[in-house]
């Protein structure tokens, strides 16, 4: 019998944009929310694309927040993260729909510098879950 993990996180980033780690300390009365990650024995082909059957059968997370322009507030835009995980792996899928995809901004494409005023999708594990090191 397998075991699921449960990852806890406070989601509170917008659908696009993640401020700067140390902006995002979790606010008093921040509904902590609960994702659960589907074990699976078939990995997805790792593509950009979330057509494999696989995701179909994947942790789902759809009710998120925004922070920008306000605090906690309702997305202007849809977004569902996939969620599954293997003996040796992590896999997160995300859609994220826009009604004006051609406003979206990526003009620093090199690995590691600053995305200040890019449109970013961030993932940020907490390795020692302490909430901190992530």
């Amino acid at each position: 019998m397998s075991v699921q993990p449960t990852v806890t996180a406070r989601w509170i980033s917008s659908v696009f944009t993640l401020l700067p780690a140390c902006l995002l300390a979790q606010q008093p009365g921040a509904e902590v929310k609960h994702m659960r990650a589907v074990r699976t024995d078939t990995p997805p082909v790792i593509d950009g694309r979330l057509d494999d059957a696989v995701w179909s059968t994947s942790g789902i997370v759809e009710d998120l927040h925004q922070i920008f322009p306000t605090e906690y507030a309702e997305p202007s835009e849809r977004t569902t993260i996939y969620l599954l995980y293997d003996q040796e792996n992590l896999y997160i899928g995300a859609r994220m729909w826009d009604d004006e995809p051609d406003e979206v901004t990526a003009q620093i494409l090199r690995q590691g510098d600053v995305l200040r005023n890019e449109d970013v999708f961030a993932i940020l594990l907490s390795p020692f879950n302490d909430k901190r090191s992530g």
